[in-house]
């Protein structure tokens, strides 16, 4: 059985808009996404000071298979040490719901996700 074919696409991690607070005593928090395929592949946004509304517009080029997840989880970084304190949302992306790997070509897709987050892919 041969593995599946895999293509490097590029991930931007654009935005979060109107992340809920978490803390008690109205202190924003300093967001950062960390970027992980099928588990691994990690990679990780620059820490926005004090926003709900953290705007990174960085790019990764990532290493996928049609049956990749992509995962962007969303942290605050004041409380990242503690456990599950820091965590702000998550989304997973199909890679196979997006575009299919074996049909090669170029474009640019735009999602918007449910933790209100915004990703463009490149196919490279």
């Amino acid at each position: 059985m041969s593995n599946p074919p895999t293509r490097t696409v590029r991930l931007t991690v654009i935005a979060a808009d109107g992340l809920l607070k978490k803390d008690l005593f109205f202190k924003l928090p300093d967001p950062f996404a960390v970027v992980t395929v099928d588990g691994e592949q990690t990679h990780t946004t620059t820490v926005m000071k004090k926003t709900l509304n953290p705007y990174w517009n960085e790019s990764f080029d990532l290493q996928v298979t049609n049956n990749s997840v992509i995962a962007v989880q969303v942290f605050d970084q004041k409380k990242f040490k503690k456990k599950d304190q820091g965590f702000l949302g998550v989304i997973n992306i199909q890679v196979s719901s997006v575009f299919d790997i074996e049909t090669g070509g170029d474009g640019i897709y735009t999602r918007k996700a449910l933790l209100r987050a915004i990703f463009n892919f490149d196919r490279i």
